[in-house]
């Protein structure tokens, strides 16, 4: 009996939430943001007349990237909300027969349509997942292979692979506390620790720090800038990271494409987490774009006028913006040699971490896939 009530009781509110949020949000989203399009948009032009700001808006929706966003964006909330709502009911069991009063029904079964929809959401979500991602882990993989390794002190403008030693050039920029544990001589650093903040309630605290910093080898040594980069955790924190910097929408869609950094040479633990930090006199192992540094000093030369950061590449949330208020200036888009690796360690062992982090995506994929299928199947027990 009570295993009954429970099961009833997880139903309805992972049931119920599921349903009504993949449903409720993704119409009322579809309709503001149809709104917004043909009015905000009208209000930008030079239009005088309601019937003439109307046509501009439509104009503007069917003529701009913004159209593609409209309907996109519905379709990857009900494809991020699927595999949750497809588990619990794998779980609980997916037996409308067994709910007696016809109101539970209504909020949990509104449909068969509905979880086929949203079960086929997330079927396309899951293979976004495996192509995007998954191709981009072979194109980093690729680059680490096929580059030939370029010498500091002659580096050319464009993609190129470097191996040396880094060299401490500016303090760190960090959203660290002071006094945290942080060693001086620190060019990089994640630091996670758990905090109570309740009597029995802990929270895990990310704290990041990076510099500037000169990679140094036999011919001389070039500016490297891994601002936007991203330090890739063990899979268990990445986890509970997913939520505290990427949600998985913006992991895959509306942030810019991540860029790589792996420190493994230094992991400290400590009592309430981990840190790990790349610091002077670390081997270094980077791919990255070679461009000129525009902060560089006007009489510097060579590669002094040089710097290693990653391209800088436009988000899919810019088409949102432009969607919104009509902003047309484009950057220039991800291409394949847009990559960005930094690496404590030497050129097998990156590649090592890229074929991992393949392997967890593809296995991510595949789980998303599958219980977003099942969902859209109806299955019962």
């Amino acid at each position: 009996m009570a295993q009954k009530i429970i099961g009833r009781s997880l139903l309805f509110f992972f049931g119920f939430c599921f349903a009504a949020f993949g449903i409720g949000f993704l119409g009322l989203f579809w309709l503001c943001l149809l709104t917004m399009t043909f009015w905000g948009m009208a209000l930008v032009g030079k239009a005088e007349t309601v019937g003439d700001k109307l046509v501009e808006g439509l104009d503007f929706l069917f003529e701009s990237s913004g159209y593609f966003v409209l309907f996109c964006i519905p379709v990857m909330v009900a494809g991020i909300i699927a595999p949750f709502r497809g588990l619990f009911m794998l779980l609980i069991g997916y037996d409308e027969n067994g709910i007696t009063h016809q109101w539970e029904k209504l909020l949990l079964f509104p449909g068969r349509e509905f979880d086929l929809a949203i079960g086929l959401s997330g079927v396309f979500f899951g293979l976004l997942i495996l192509v995007f991602d998954g191709i981009w882990r072979m194109r980093q993989s690729r680059q680490v292979l096929n580059l030939a390794r370029s010498k500091a002190g002659s580096a050319a403008i464009g993609l190129a692979e470097f191996q040396g030693v880094a060299r401490w050039a500016e303090p760190l920029s960090s959203n660290s506390p002071s006094g945290h544990g942080i060693p001086s001589d620190v060019i990089i650093f994640h630091q996670s620790e758990s905090v109570k903040t309740g009597r029995r309630e802990y929270e895990t605290r990310h704290y990041e720090g990076w510099s500037r910093f000169f990679l140094e080898d036999g011919s001389g040594r070039i500016l490297v800038d891994p601002g936007g980069a991203v330090i890739r955790l063990p899979v268990t924190d990445s986890i509970s990271r997913l939520f505290y910097k990427h949600t998985i929408m913006a992991l895959f869609f509306l942030g810019r494409r991540m860029y790589e950094m792996i420190l493994s040479r230094h992991v400290k633990e400590e009592e309430n987490g981990t840190l790990r930090y790349l610091r002077d006199g670390d081997p270094v192992y980077l791919i990255g774009n070679v461009e000129i540094d525009r902060s560089a000093p006007p009489e510097a030369t060579g590669s002094e006028r040089l710097v290693v950061r990653p391209r800088s590449a436009e988000a899919s949330v810019d088409n949102l913006l432009r969607f919104y208020f009509g902003v047309f200036n484009k950057k220039y888009r991800r291409d394949i040699h847009d990559v960005f690796l930094l690496a404590d360690t030497g050129e097998q062992e990156a590649r090592k971490h890229i074929q991992h982090g393949q392997l967890f995506s593809i296995g991510l994929a595949i789980l998303w896939i599958s219980l977003s299928a099942w969902l859209a199947c109806g299955f019962k027990q």
